[in-house]
């Protein structure tokens, strides 16, 4: 290679360097806002005794960067844990063109008894997806209520920031 050509090659390389902003890799993803509004139905499974509880949950709803979706949760509800009843679970939220976002969330719940309502808040996590969110992450805050009697109607509001 001539020395010509060597410069020529070295400067359409500097080019391409130039053109990704300072600190930014070309294979990083982009941080979004993530706003999302869940709404469906709650099935708990009460245990005759213990401290235990399952819980599955599904429903719809729309998010940012999602559009209108479906949700399915599985969870566990510790009601003997300190400080009130604390619920772990797993979400998938599914697109309508089918792409995925996989989840966890952890929160703690209030059980008001005498109007036979349901007020929870914590966190999520985005753990992957399918489609243009394989490589999702992303975190935040959610707060939601719910009712105690059938048929356990539940909305979510869900905000933080993903990444894909």
């Amino acid at each position: 290679m001539s020395a010509r050509e060597h410069r020529r090659l070295l400067a359409a390389a500097v080019a391409v360097v130039l053109m990704v902003p300072p600190g930014v890799a070309a294979t990083d993803t982009e941080t979004r806002p993530f706003r999302m509004v869940l709404q469906g139905h709650a099935n708990p499974e009460f245990p005759p005794a213990g401290c235990f509880l399952t819980n599955s949950e599904s429903g719809t709803g729309t998010a940012l960067h999602l559009g209108a979706l479906t949700w399915v949760s599985n969870e566990i509800v510790n009601l003997c844990a300190e400080g009130g009843p604390v619920v772990e679970g797993e979400f998938v939220l599914t697109a309508a063109d089918g792409d995925q976002l996989f989840g966890h969330l952890r929160t703690l719940a209030q059980f008001d008894f005498v109007t036979n309502q349901i007020t929870f808040s914590g966190t999520w996590q985005i753990t992957g997806g399918t489609g243009r969110f394989q490589s999702a992450s992303g975190e935040g805050e959610l707060s939601g209520q719910g009712s105690l009697v059938p048929p356990f109607d539940v909305r979510s509001d869900f905000s933080g920031a993903i990444s894909y």
